[in-house]
């Protein structure tokens, strides 16, 4: 590997670190998902035992991150760009003005080959390593 190709990769990490830090703030100050946690009552069959449990829902009573392999239980447990960019119709209506902010930043992002599927931080990495 090369020195010139050694310092485009700390540029783009760098430059996603930045653009991540900057939709995970305008998520945190506008709240568009509205998260919240919802009491739900399950019953154990033979015993018929009632045991109540709880789950995150946000305002599309998702959340839409439900099934994805990052998702812990308490919330994202990695740095995904992809994702901070995203807001499902319901919370753009409630928010309008934030899909127009996000879409700047996936602008830049796409532009610097910065954004995949669901891929962590890491994997973007890796995959920036390999290129050429």
């Amino acid at each position: 590997m090369n020195i010139k190709h050694n310092i485009s990769i700390v540029y783009k990490m760098l430059l996603y670190d930045f653009l991540y830090f900057a939709a995970d703030l305008l998520i945190k100050l506008r709240n568009p998902c509205e998260i919240h946690q919802i009491d739900y009552d399950v019953l154990l069959l033979p015993t018929d035992k009632k045991i109540t449990m709880r789950r995150a829902v946000c305002i599309s009573n998702g959340p839409c991150c439900e099934g994805c392999r990052y998702l812990g239980d308490n919330g994202c447990t990695t740095k995904c760009l992809r994702c901070k960019l995203w807001v499902c119709y319901k919370a753009s209506v409630k928010h309008p003005k934030l899909p127009s902010l996000l879409k700047k930043i996936t602008i830049i992002a796409s532009r610097q080959t910065l954004l995949w599927l669901r891929d962590s931080r890491e994997e973007t990495y890796q995959f920036l390593k390999k290129s050429r």
